[in-house]
């Protein structure tokens, strides 16, 4: 008995060592007792009896007991290890696992599909194909004035839209009639000088909506500048074009209505030199009617933007006009001088023309008669007979004159030139060698139709740094500078001009009209001291008489 005891002492001792001493390892595959124990594993066939055949292996380990195991039926749910038939002392529950029918713990779809069933298919936008959309406007990501004509799937099973939603604008939609209108630039061409400023305007017309604004653009902003947005109100802006450089080129006009331009139109600016102006040195001006001459803003540095410079005193002349005056090219009226000594007079005093100062003459004095309607200048530098009261020579001519050729006279030579009832032409220049002590003056009378009268220059007579004329120059009708058309010469007089019916400065330098006048009129004092006596106002006569 003892023996037998021994052996099966023994038997328990090695089940027990070879129960404790497994590893969990998981299973899930039916298995016959044997291997099953052998493995390490508790084996659990129906009715809790190791001993029945048909074991099933479980994953879990034995080692962890939560509570006594009194029967072989007694842990539901739960693994009772037993030996034979000793009833272990305790239970521990089942975890879930793959394959036991139900989706828990850390399983998932892709783990366990079998308990947790399969995983959806991944969606992803097509963004190919298209599904046809409900023609609905403003839905969406479709806008105001767009209608919904298709939609983008996600794929393979279709399970969302993508956005963007397909849109094609459709004017039709509710309030979403097209804006429209027109424009019409004026003037066309547009002709604008190099430094100033003109307007251009453009006029529309609008239809289902208003137009916010028009913006102007320059093809070429060297040549011409264009302010933008035009200035003013429907139907009509404006903009100011500003002449940059001599060349032509187009300004652009774009009309906008609802935030995009819907109209446009264009014109040619053609950016011309600055218009010819005149300007006068220590000298008054007076004009019987406006006093204008438009100096460039280009007219700076070493040009002077004054109608009247300062002479060598220190002072200018007073500007005198009638109603109104205007010395700047733009905007402003531009300045008469350093004073700025301007008035706004109409000369009413007597009329000093060639009546007046042939009434003048006294009886005896001497008159060289010029016989032909040419002389040469140089004929005025010497000869003749000088008056005995001042040494001066007095000429007349009756009818038209042309004087060819250079005049200079050379010390104390005085000249007085009468034409009566004709035109002076001067072909060149006419100068005083020793100003101070020589004169010259010219006096042009009408004829008693009423015709003539004139004093005209010729454009040739010219002078690169020298005055062309010097003296007194009154006409009964106009004082004409000449002019080829453009391109001039400028003329500079030093001395006097009066002209009862105007003075008219025709030279234009062109593209030199930028800092330079195209007439220079300066006044000269020393004219007065070598006024003739014979001309003056009163006079006295100093005549021996007897006694």
């Amino acid at each position: 008995m003892k023996l037998i005891k021994i052996i099966q002492f023994l038997v328990i001792a090695i089940l027990l060592l070879i129960v404790f001493q497994t590893n969990p390892q998981q299973v899930n595959a039916a298995c016959n007792l044997p291997t099953c124990c052998e493995l390490g594993r508790v084996c659990i066939p129906a009715g809790c009896d190791p001993r029945f055949p048909g074991c099933v292996c479980q994953d879990q380990c034995i080692f962890t007991y939560t509570g006594a195991c009194n029967n072989y039926n007694s842990c539901t749910g739960s693994i009772c290890a037993q030996i034979d038939d000793v009833a272990v002392t305790g239970c521990s529950t089942i975890p879930p696992r793959c394959g036991d029918g139900a989706c828990g713990g850390n399983e998932t779809c892709s783990s366990c599909p079998g308990d947790c069933g399969a995983c959806p298919p991944t969606e992803t936008c097509d963004v190919v194909n298209i599904v046809p959309g409900d023609y609905v406007c403003n839905i969406g990501s479709c806008g105001a004035c767009q209608r919904r004509t298709g939609f983008r799937k996600s794929t393979p099973a279709g399970l969302w839209n993508c956005f963007p939603d397909v849109c094609t604008n459709d004017n039709t939609c509710p309030g979403c009639a097209v804006p429209s209108c027109t424009i019409s630039l004026a003037p066309d061409p547009l002709n604008v000088t190099v430094g100033t400023n003109t307007n251009l305007t453009g006029t529309t017309t609008q239809a289902n909506g208003t137009i916010s604004q028009v913006n102007f653009t320059s093809a070429s902003p060297g040549i011409a500048t264009a302010t933008s947005p035009g200035v003013g109100t429907f139907p009509a802006s404006t903009s100011t074009i500003g002449g940059v450089s001599i060349n032509t080129t187009t300004i652009t006009a774009q009309a906008v209505m609802s935030g995009a331009p819907r109209c446009s139109d264009t014109a040619t600016v053609n950016v011309t030199s600055p218009n010819a102006w005149f300007q006068a040195k220590d000298a008054d001006i007076s004009s019987g009617g406006n006093l204008i001459s438009l100096i460039p803003p280009s007219c700076s540095g070493a040009c002077t933007p004054w109608l009247v410079l300062n002479g060598l005193g220190g002072f200018p002349g007073v500007a005198v006009y009638n109603t109104t005056y205007d010395f700047a090219a733009g905007s402003s009226q531009g300045t008469a001088s350093s004073k700025n000594w301007k008035v706004d007079s109409v000369y009413q005093g007597k009329i000093y023309d060639y009546a007046y100062f042939a009434r003048q003459l006294p009886a005896d004095t001497p008159l060289n008669e010029i016989a032909t309607d040419t002389v040469n200048g140089g004929d005025f530098n010497s000869g003749g007979s000088p008056s005995q009261n001042g040494g001066y020579v007095w000429y007349h001519r009756t009818g038209d004159l042309t004087i060819n050729g250079n005049a200079n006279l050379v010390g104390s030579r005085k000249v007085v030139l009468l034409v009566e009832g004709g035109n002076l032409y001067i072909n060149g220049r006419i100068n005083l060698q020793s100003p101070g002590i020589g004169f010259f003056m010219a006096i042009v009378g009408k004829a008693t139709d009423g015709t003539k009268g004139d004093i005209l220059v010729d454009p040739s007579v010219s002078h690169p740094n020298e005055p062309e004329l010097q003296g007194i120059f009154m006409a009964d009708s106009e004082f004409k500078t000449g002019t080829t058309g453009t391109g001039d010469q400028q003329l500079h007089i030093k001395g006097s001009i009066v002209a009862w019916e105007g003075v008219s400065l025709e030279r234009d330098l062109g593209a030199n009209n930028d800092d330079t006048p195209a007439e220079l009129l300066e006044y000269d004092p020393a004219l007065l001291f070598t006024f003739p006596r014979e001309l003056f106002k009163n006079r006295l006569v100093w005549k021996e008489v007897a006694p």
